[in-house]
């Protein structure tokens, strides 16, 4: 079996799963379960994670959901001393995001 086969699908269950810790550590439990079955039956969503659809959208919005959720977790769980260092990060995200597309843009 190939695993990219299965790649979309699993991570579309890894999603679900995500979006209910996320929402869950925001709104509370009864939430997190009516936006992981929101997560489950999106269209654009399902489109992206069918089994034999080898793409990396699946993967991506599984990562941001994720992503999501860890933020939320540490920003729960730090020191509000702690919170100053954390201040360059979205910059430097920026930054990165910016010069790839400016290298995008140079290659069309």
């Amino acid at each position: 079996m190939q695993v990219c086969v299965f790649t979309a699908p699993l991570f579309s269950a890894f999603c679900a799963l995500a979006t209910y810790a996320f929402v869950k550590e925001i709104r509370g439990q009864g939430a997190g379960l009516i936006a992981s079955a929101f997560i489950a039956m999106v269209p654009s969503y399902i489109s992206r994670s069918v089994a034999g659809s080898f793409d990396n959208e699946g993967v991506a919005i599984f990562a941001l959901v994720f992503v999501f959720y860890l933020y939320i977790k540490a920003r729960r769980s730090v020191r509000p001393t702690a919170a100053p260092t954390g201040l360059p990060r979205p910059v430097l995200t920026v930054r990165m995001l910016v010069s790839r597309l400016a290298v995008q843009l140079a290659w069309r």
